[in-house]
């Protein structure tokens, strides 16, 4: 049975909105004087009425106008809705100062408490500055906030469709999976079978072996690999099966190397299935049958207690592209999985020098280690 993912709700936006505006409502605090004898509470609060129309403004666009509006093709509306917010922002702000302003001071008198005194102006030839400077100063602050909340949303939004993307992509990959455990190579297969039935005539010892190992592969790709992770060791004793069902058929000329013993690889989980299209590139790609001398390496090695490399070495003769003898699922599809199960924990190297084919794969199993 396929395990099920579970959706961990991602907890890191409420924490940025909360310190987020914890710092911008206790700008008050760093605005106010630093004599002690004149620090005021009502004169904090007197200052909070900025945060609270940017805080008004933001959730405003974040909650409401952005993903009705903004997002959905809507960007006039969204635009004259914001100017509409803004306008009734700063007359609340205007009856605000000339209606509740003065009952504030009047509250710091009967609490006898001190209004602090005026800074000292050093350019003493000018007035104080306009009002209108403080009204553009109001817009931009609110023209930026309203920024902000897009810049935010849109954020979330993107992160989202990205999940979703890559959850897609993921589920394709899984379904080319369930195919090629259920769709097994018919030419790999009708192969396998011939041999085996050759060798009845003259090792029949060899056969029955041939035979147990056919049982056992199959075995593991229609049942042992439905989990999203598989032991390494049955993963490695299903590539030996696959070797030797494979060595049943190849010439004398080619020289197959395996060196698969892996020290506690039960401790290890990998993707299941992750490294046959790799194997079968090599068997495809490195044996010849018109005499050549060919070979085909393969090895595993673990460099620490989570850290797996794969390395594949072939003679290398390239079939062509009407030879469709592989499983199908491709080295392309191999980087898609990858991708998606080992993202920042794999590094794979490959390439052609001179007759050779090599193939070296890294993959950090620990899913809390990176690969740099």
């Amino acid at each position: 049975m396929e395990k099920k993912r579970i959706n961990i709700p991602n907890i890191s936006d409420p924490i940025i909105h909360v310190l987020g505006w914890l710092l911008i409502f206790g700008f008050p605090l760093i605005m106010i004087s630093r004599n002690a004898s004149n620090f005021s509470w009502w004169d904090v609060l007197n200052r909070l009425d900025t945060p609270i129309y940017l805080f008004v403004i933001f959730y405003i666009n974040y909650l409401v106008l952005i993903p009705r509006f903004f997002m959905n093709g809507r960007q006039k509306l969204f635009i004259l809705l914001n100017i509409l917010l803004c306008v009734l922002v700063n007359l609340c702000s205007y009856y605000y100062w000339h209606l509740f302003h003065n009952q504030i001071v009047e509250m710091m008198a009967q609490h006898q408490v001190q209004a602090p005194p005026p800074p000292r102006n050093p350019m003493r030839g000018f007035g104080p500055p306009s009002r209108w400077l403080f009204l553009i100063r109001d817009v931009a602050f609110q023209l930026l906030t309203i920024i902000i909340a897009a810049a935010v949303r849109l954020s979330k939004e993107w992160r989202k469709a990205e999940r979703a993307r890559k959850e897609a992509e993921l589920g394709r990959t899984e379904a080319e999976l369930k195919n090629l455990r259920s769709q097994i190579n018919p030419h790999f297969l009708l192969n396998t079978l011939n041999n085996i039935y050759a060798l009845i005539q003259f090792d029949q010892d060899k056969a029955q072996k041939s035979v147990q190992d056919l049982s056992k592969l199959l075995r593991h790709m229609l049942y042992d690999s439905r989990e999203m992770y598989t032991p390494l060791s049955s993963e490695i004793a299903f590539l030996n099966n696959y070797v030797n069902l494979m060595k049943i058929r190849l010439p004398e000329t080619t020289q197959v190397e395996v060196n698969l013993d892996v020290p506690q690889a039960n401790a290890i989980q990998v993707a299941p299935l992750l490294y046959i299209s790799l194997v079968e590139n090599a068997f495809k790609h490195g044996v010849r049958t018109s005499g050549e001398e060919c070979f085909i390496r393969l090895g595993m090695q673990l460099q620490n207690e989570s850290l797996l490399t794969f390395s594949i070495e072939n003679s290398n003769y390239p079939k062509t592209e009407q030879d469709r003898s592989g499983s199908g699922i491709g080295l392309e599809q191999v980087q898609q999985r990858l991708n998606l199960i080992y993202p920042n924990r794999y590094k794979w190297t490959k390439g052609v020098q001179g007759n050779t084919y090599s193939s070296v794969l890294t993959i950090e199993t620990n899913p809390q280690k990176t690969i740099s």
